[in-house]
């Protein structure tokens, strides 16, 4: 919005009247940004600072979705993990969804690409490094057994289980995007093989073998670790059923660092209470959180945390500074950055 500020100033001397006229332009551009979750104030704050001068910007008091809606109505931006398709239709002035870190599967991105004319965007590959850290993580405490020693030692047992060496081991990566190829990095420092597949396979030196879709049975029955690293869509919802945990070997391992709904859930208890495989890696669940009386969380051949691969403190700055950066690019009629392909969904 430009607004154009006249002044006429009068000037009295002695003899006569003189007039003088001023003419002051005044450039106010104003957008309304609403943050669409319950930030800590001190990210809200640095979101704040990040953000260019004419910005309206406003938090949620309840959290809650009548209240997300009723915010979001007038917006032109929206900085969130979530947009429902209610949402998106009752919002007449949006243009930009940007969600704060990589997955957007909270956003209905069939009801932003039907209405048109909205931008949908994320934070890139900042948390790669992060959740490929995590996914080691969680290989290292499988092979080392890590869990299952500490709570030897402290009911005082000592016993001791050779643990595996990840040297000269198959690591299969399902998805090798950004996460992925930090994934196959790690791999690499431990001197395994890397057997990859992504939705269009090509050459890539970092691994020992690239497919695509047709070749995940292949990678899954050659690998000792499996790391699901895919975005979630449509096309990867389900993606790991029985079919691919049962071409696995005895004793491999699978680790699933994406999303929960990527891997069917009852299909992997199966395979991990019958010994199909010899244990699983999760950080994500379907649903989250997952029902405490759910059988998978009381398995023994099982490491878990609360979806907290991407958790890193560090990049909070950094998540805000990009988010700001895109709303300053929509108020200057800019395309943003790091867009998501609304007809892949990701």
């Amino acid at each position: 919005m430009k607004v154009l500020l006249h002044l006429r100033i009068a000037e009295l001397d002695s003899n006569s009247f003189h007039f003088s006229f001023i003419r002051l332009e005044s450039e106010f551009l104003f957008m309304k940004v609403v943050l669409g979750f319950k930030a800590p104030e001190d990210e809200v704050e640095i979101l704040r600072r990040f953000l260019p001068k004419g910005i309206a910007l406003r938090t949620l008091a309840t959290g809650s979705e009548e209240e997300l809606i009723n915010l979001s109505m007038d917006a032109e931006a929206l900085i969130t993990h979530r947009a429902s398709r209610k949402l998106i239709e009752s919002s007449e002035r949006l243009r930009l969804i940007q969600v704060p870190a990589a997955g957007v599967d909270g956003i209905d991105i069939d009801a932003a690409r039907e209405k048109g004319n909205i931008y949908i965007a994320n934070v890139g590959g900042l948390l790669s490094r992060a959740v490929a850290e995590h996914a080691f993580s969680l290989i290292l405490a499988l092979a080392k057994k890590t869990i299952e020693l500490h709570g030897y030692l402290t009911s005082g047992n000592w016993k001791r289980i050779e643990p595996q060496v990840l040297y000269g081991k198959s690591l299969g990566i399902i998805g090798f995007g950004n996460i992925g190829r930090e994934v196959g990095r790690l791999g690499r420092a431990f001197q395994m093989r890397i057997l990859a597949v992504r939705r269009h396979p090509e050459v890539d030196y970092a691994t020992d073998f690239m497919g695509g879709p047709e070749d995940i049975g292949f990678v899954m029955s050659e690998s000792d670790f499996v790391v699901i690293s895919v975005p979630l869509t449509k096309e990867t919802r389900g993606l790991i059923g029985a079919k691919e945990l049962m071409a696995m070997k005895p004793s491999a391992f699978i680790i699933n660092v994406s999303r929960g709904p990527v891997m069917d859930q009852k299909a992997l208890y199966r395979a991990l209470k019958e010994g199909k495989i010899a244990g699983a890696g999760l950080d994500v669940f379907d649903p989250e959180p997952p029902d405490p009386r759910d059988p998978l969380l009381k398995l023994e051949n099982v490491v878990m945390s609360p979806h907290v691969a991407g958790a890193w403190k560090a990049t909070v700055a950094e998540r805000m500074r990009i988010s700001a950066e895109n709303v300053r690019r929509l108020m200057e009629g800019k395309k943003p950055i790091n867009l998501i392909n609304l007809e892949l969904g990701y």
